[in-house]
Protein backbone atom coordinates (compact mmCIF):
# COMPACT_ATOMS: atom_id res chain seq x y z
CA UNK A 1 0.00 0.00 0.00
CA UNK A 2 1.16 3.71 -0.63
CA UNK A 3 0.00 6.47 1.62
CA UNK A 4 1.42 9.45 3.21
CA UNK A 5 3.06 8.96 6.69
CA UNK A 6 0.45 11.49 8.15
CA UNK A 7 -2.37 9.26 6.60
CA UNK A 8 -3.78 12.71 4.64
CA UNK A 9 -4.60 12.11 1.03
CA UNK A 10 -2.34 11.77 -2.00
CA UNK A 11 -3.15 14.48 -4.64
CA UNK A 12 -1.78 12.98 -8.07
CA UNK A 13 -1.47 15.61 -10.94
CA UNK A 14 -3.57 14.76 -14.53
CA UNK A 15 -4.84 16.40 -17.81
CA UNK A 16 -8.15 15.66 -18.43
CA UNK A 17 -11.62 16.95 -20.77
CA UNK A 18 -15.65 16.03 -19.43
CA UNK A 19 -17.46 15.20 -22.54
CA UNK A 20 -19.48 18.79 -22.72
CA UNK A 21 -15.90 20.35 -23.41
CA UNK A 22 -15.34 19.17 -26.84
CA UNK A 23 -19.10 18.55 -27.89
CA UNK A 24 -18.40 14.38 -28.31
CA UNK A 25 -19.43 11.56 -25.47
CA UNK A 26 -15.86 10.74 -25.01
CA UNK A 27 -13.81 11.69 -21.82
CA UNK A 28 -10.35 11.02 -20.96
CA UNK A 29 -7.20 11.80 -18.86
CA UNK A 30 -3.77 11.79 -18.97
CA UNK A 31 -2.08 11.25 -15.82
CA UNK A 32 1.18 13.31 -14.94
CA UNK A 33 4.82 10.96 -14.72
CA UNK A 34 7.95 11.54 -13.49
CA UNK A 35 11.00 9.21 -13.21
CA UNK A 36 10.83 6.40 -10.79
CA UNK A 37 13.70 6.95 -7.92
CA UNK A 38 14.40 4.52 -4.83
CA UNK A 39 13.23 1.57 -4.27
CA UNK A 40 10.43 2.44 -6.94
CA UNK A 41 12.77 2.48 -10.01
CA UNK A 42 13.42 -1.49 -9.88
CA UNK A 43 10.06 -2.78 -10.70
CA UNK A 44 8.71 0.65 -13.08
CA UNK A 45 10.32 3.24 -14.57
CA UNK A 46 7.75 5.82 -14.06
CA UNK A 47 5.54 7.26 -10.63
CA UNK A 48 2.78 9.19 -10.36
CA UNK A 49 3.52 12.65 -10.30
CA UNK A 50 2.47 13.59 -6.58
CA UNK A 51 1.39 16.83 -5.35
CA UNK A 52 0.29 19.16 -2.64
CA UNK A 53 -3.13 20.24 -2.22
CA UNK A 54 -2.49 24.09 -2.48
CA UNK A 55 -0.43 22.20 -5.80
CA UNK A 56 -3.46 20.57 -6.54
CA UNK A 57 -6.09 23.67 -5.98
CA UNK A 58 -3.77 25.73 -8.34
CA UNK A 59 -3.78 23.15 -11.10
CA UNK A 60 -7.58 22.84 -11.21
CA UNK A 61 -7.68 26.98 -10.87
CA UNK A 62 -5.53 27.11 -14.17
Amino acid sequence: MIYRENWQPLFFAAIGSAPFERGDKTEGFVQLTANADGELAEIHDRRPLVMTQEGSKALAAS
